[in-house]
């Protein structure tokens, strides 16, 4: 195979996949970066409600529970203890509208300090994040970025790679010619790129497709979580009372390493317990997805997981940016356009499989990139007619 005609196809492709996920990746970075500092920023925001005003020992979680329905209106579906013993715990109250609100509450004696509509403004970021705010498409459409942003990844490593007077890490010229805006993309693509492949293959499993079809899979080979004692229990913690009669109350550690995760389940009828699941019990293939979600969101190794999935936040933002200089300076007389088609055409055939075996793993993205490959068919029979 030819040597240029292979790097000519990847680096058309690379510009088409950052062309196609390039906005939502930074509308994906700008949320993430924001929430990885939920604790802070929620501190920050509400203020005096996010601590507590007594002093004294928490009353008994009935009590709590008869103080705030008192003062509420509501019913108690959720209590939150938070590891700083300082800070408010948080209840959640279902209101007599069918509306969700979660309460911060002086666990002292049960007083509601202030309230907010749902999981209050970081569940916002979480949902924005997720494009679960838009429903099943902006959950479909995250999960197709994310199998291009692969392709993203996989192309920048091969264009990156040193090879002639190209430098694994280097920043010449300056920022009037093109050479210092390839350089300064691709080695903050080096230094990122691995980041921004881990977040995106650890983000599918949230995903409603493949996600879904991930976990059945690890289900059904009998390595996932233990089963739940009875269908109907809640997945939502620290306490979640009973959703329907006959329901376990579902209690949880909150933690941040993933070996400490710890889940019971409890008999409302006689305090007995159902299920008492710890992360050894888990099975190997949850274990992975779960140790992928705690890294991805900067909780599993303490501040520097935290640091470095912000820097891939922040990585995203400059290769960006840089990739629109790099545009703009290579455009032709003062027309843009994509990268020059391989001549000869050898090297399309490797590349179009790579990006049909990623189809294969990712379904939903190979749709889109069997009619990006037919689209670019099309335009080479075009541009020869």
């Amino acid at each position: 195979m030819d040597s240029t005609s292979f790097y000519r196809t990847v680096w058309r492709w690379h510009f088409y996949a950052g062309l196609i996920v390039m906005p939502v990746l930074l509308w994906l970075a700008t949320t993430g970066a924001l929430y990885l500092y939920k604790p802070e920023i929620e501190r920050a925001y509400y203020g005096g409600w996010a601590q507590r005003h007594l002093a004294g020992p928490p009353g008994s979680l009935a009590q709590i529970a008869r103080n705030v329905e008192i003062q509420t209106h509501g019913k108690v579906t959720r209590i939150e203890q938070p590891a700083d013993p300082g800070e408010s715990w948080r209840v959640g109250v279902a209101m007599p509208d069918g509306a969700k609100r979660t309460a911060f509450v002086d666990p002292a004696m049960g007083l509601v300090l202030g309230s907010m509509n749902g999981g209050g403004l970081m569940e916002t970021v979480k949902e924005l994040h997720s494009l679960a705010i838009t429903g099943p498409v902006g959950n479909r459409l995250v999960e197709i970025v994310a199998g291009w942003a692969i392709l993203l990844c996989i192309t920048g490593f091969i264009l990156w790679w040193p090879r002639g007077t190209n430098r694994a890490l280097a920043l010449r010229g300056s920022p009037r010619h093109r050479r210092f805006w390839r350089d300064f993309h691709a080695s903050i693509g080096a230094l990122v790129g691995g980041v921004l492949l881990f977040l995106a293959l650890t983000g599918m499993p949230w995903s409603g497709v493949w996600g879904g079809w991930l976990r059945d899979g690890v289900n059904a080979a009998g390595l996932g979580r233990p089963a739940a004692p009875v269908p109907s229990a809640s997945e939502h913690a620290d306490l979640s009372f009973p959703k329907a009669p006959g329901a376990p109350w579902v209690a949880t550690v909150p933690v941040t390493r993933v070996q400490d995760s710890h889940v019971l389940f409890v008999d409302p009828a006689d305090g007995r317990i159902l299920q008492d699941a710890r992360f050894a019990d888990f099975g190997a293939g949850a274990q992975g997805i779960e140790w992928g979600i705690y890294t991805h969101q900067g909780q599993q190794y303490g501040e520097i997981n935290r640091l470095i999935m912000l820097a891939g936040c922040v990585g995203i933002w400059l290769l960006a940016a840089s990739s629109l200089m790099l545009w703009w300076k290579r455009r032709r007389d003062g027309r843009l356009s994509a990268p020059p088609r391989a001549v000869p055409e050898h090297g399309m055939k490797g590349v179009a499989m790579a990006m049909l075996a990623i189809g294969a793993l990712f379904p939903l993205t190979g749709a889109t990139m069997v009619v990006a490959l037919i689209g670019e068919k099309l335009m080479r029979r075009g541009a020869k007619a």
